[in-house]
């Protein structure tokens, strides 16, 4: 699938964890031979088998090359190598799709087996929005509907496809992935947290992206979010649907965690801006507070109980105390 981002880190835990000695190639590399009369040539032949465990079988042998394990492994790997099973396929017949929708079939078959290549949902809503990009340039219909019943129509299994599926997955593409700071948030909680992240959910990240307003917001919410479990306010786990928006289990006992990281930081604004300079706080240590507070990476360095602070110490006690107001409201969650 053109246009999915592989995860490295999932590849080489996969190799880490299953390829240490050499292991035979599980299945086969089916490749499509387009049907001319004859062999097909080397430019049609096609890898069809899922991306990351063709990586993760390559990268294994590099990583035997590179500890400089003894000949006998590497003559096995090559042998292993050697013995990969070929299988040549004719879908000419079965339309224009046919090799994208047998290697899509081939794949999710695959990653039932493998969690080193299920398509978390960052990846499924670039794999439905790459979908759609195909469409496009071929000047096809390309709306949610129309991708929902392609793929229902095509899935070997026949399991259907919801139109609101198709439609969570733009949505989440627009708003969460063309974002590269949401994005790398993304990235840092799944090498963590692998496939259990908290954000490994389309109905989730769709559900962040209703409750925020402006880009601002939601690259504030996504920092929050990393910031209560790297601080131990929170743990991956606690991040429930219910707990970051608001359900039918908190209601009434507490505010969504969206919401509440919205409302304290135009808290933060409004005291910085309106309160604080009214109360004659100095103007420079309001500015250096708004630099130091401007998102919570950078607080986080800045207010860590290693990092330097004496900007701190050369502050108006007034202004100290300001501070120490923005860092209760930060800590209060509930």
């Amino acid at each position: 699938m053109p246009g999915v981002p592989l995860s490295f880190d999932r590849v080489m835990d996969y190799v880490n964890e299953y390829m240490k000695e050499p292991v035979p190639f599980k299945g086969m590399i089916t490749v499509e031979a387009k049907a001319d009369g004859s062999l097909p040539r080397k430019s049609n032949l096609l890898i069809m088998s899922p991306e990351e465990f063709c990586h993760a079988y390559l990268l294994a042998i590099d990583q035997a090359i590179t500890r400089g394990d003894d000949e006998n492994k590497l003559e096995m790997w090559k042998k292993f190598c050697l013995s990969v099973c070929f299988e040549y396929i004719d879908v000419s017949s079965e339309g224009q799709r046919a090799t994208f929708w047998w290697s899509w079939n081939q794949r999710e078959q695959t990653c039932t087996a493998a969690d080193a290549i299920k398509r978390t949902a960052y990846q499924r809503a670039c794999e439905v929005y790459s979908f759609k990009t195909t469409l496009d340039l071929q000047k096809l219909p390309s709306n949610a509907e129309v991708i929902a019943k392609m793929y229902s129509d095509a899935v070997s299994k026949k399991k259907h496809i919801d139109i609101s599926f198709v439609r969570e997955c733009l949505t989440v593409y627009d708003k969460v992935c063309l974002n590269h700071d949401i994005t790398a948030v993304i990235d840092r909680l799944e090498k963590k947290f692998g496939t259990e992240s908290c954000l490994n959910s389309l109905g989730k990240l769709q559900k962040i992206v209703e409750k925020c307003d402006t880009v601002q917001q939601r690259v504030l919410v996504f920092l929050a979010i990393e910031d209560a479990i790297e601080s131990g306010q929170h743990t991956n786990a606690k991040f429930t649907r219910e707990f970051l928006v608001g359900g039918h289990a908190h209601a009434g006992s507490s505010i969504p965690f969206v919401q509440l990281s919205i409302f304290k930081w135009r808290l933060r604004h409004h005291l910085l801006t309106i309160e604080m300079p009214r109360e004659k706080l100095d103007a420079d240590d309001l500015q250096k507070i708004s630099e130091k507070t401007v998102d919570y990476m950078t607080y986080r360095r800045e207010m860590h109980e290693e990092a330097d602070a004496t900007w701190i110490g050369a502050m108006n006690p007034s202004s100290v105390m300001a501070l120490r107001l923005l860092q209760a409201r930060r800590a209060c969650n509930q």
